[in-house]
């Protein structure tokens, strides 16, 4: 008797967590298939670029701009109307630092956040993607 619940207890976990997993890679796929095609047109009209951006940190500043990269227009244009809460969580997130570098993983890792953080916020749509136009560290 106690076999035959285990097995059932088993199957039924199994059965459940495979069914959620299936919902998430379906789910997935909607998102990546409703993503309008990437040409050089639909590039543009998917992008929002920063202004130029300038906090302190520690001993000095610096200053950068960026790039958020849509799945969809209407999702950039929501990124558009959110800038100052791009502006403000790069300023907090680059003035709470003690020290910047040029170092490559620190750059992808603030990249990465500002990906994160947007998604979190949005209310349609996802960034994509997220690049560094230009960056200037002063000590």
């Amino acid at each position: 008797m106690k076999k035959i619940m285990l097995f059932l207890m088993v199957t039924t976990i199994a059965l459940v967590g495979g069914g959620g997993l299936g919902f998430y890679l379906i789910k997935e796929n909607i998102i990546h298939a409703s993503s309008d095609p990437l040409d050089s047109k639909n590039l543009e009209k998917r992008t929002y670029r920063t202004e130029e951006i300038m906090a302190n940190y520690g001993n000095g500043f610096i200053k950068t701009s960026f790039t958020l990269v849509a799945n969809t227009e209407e999702t950039a244009l929501e990124i558009a109307s959110r800038d100052f809460q791009i502006k403000n969580f790069l300023i907090k997130t680059i003035s709470g630092s003690s020290d910047v570098t040029n170092s490559k993983e620190e750059l992808l890792d603030l990249q990465d956040h500002l990906k994160v953080y947007m998604n979190e916020h949005l209310q349609t749509g996802i960034v994509a993607e997220v690049f560094m136009n230009e960056k200037l560290i002063s000590q």
